[in-house]
C-alpha cells in the first residue's frame, strides 16, 4: 500500500485509522509516519527512534508474506492509552 512517492508499507497489518489520522510503518525505509488531513508527518525523525528503527527493523523488500512469529509488522491503537 502506498501513501506517497516515499513512504508507505507492504505491511497491511502495519498501518491504522484513528480518529486522529492514519498511522503505518515503512520497514523499507524503517519510518513511522502519520498522515492527516494537514499532511505526511514523520515520527520516526527523532534520533532515539530512528536508531531504534534502523537497528532492530530487519526486513526488506522482499520480505513480503507474513509468518506469525517471526515476520510481520501490526499496529495496535488504544483510545484509553
Amino acid at each position: 500500500m502506498i501513501i506517497s512517492d516515499m513512504y508507505g508499507s507492504q505491511w497491511k497489518d502495519s498501518i491504522i485509522q484513528t480518529p486522529n489520522g492514519l498511522y503505518g510503518v515503512d520497514t523499507v525505509a524503517k519510518k513511522i509516519w502519520h498522515l492527516t488531513s494537514q499532511g505526511l508527518h514523520i515520527l520516526s525523525d527523532e534520533k532515539f527512534i530512528a536508531s531504534f528503527l534502523i537497528n532492530n527493523i530487519t526486513l526488506s523488500e522482499k520480505d513480503k508474506i507474513p509468518v506469525i512469529g517471526i515476520r510481520n509488522v501490526v499496529s495496535h491503537y488504544n483510545a484509553f492509552k
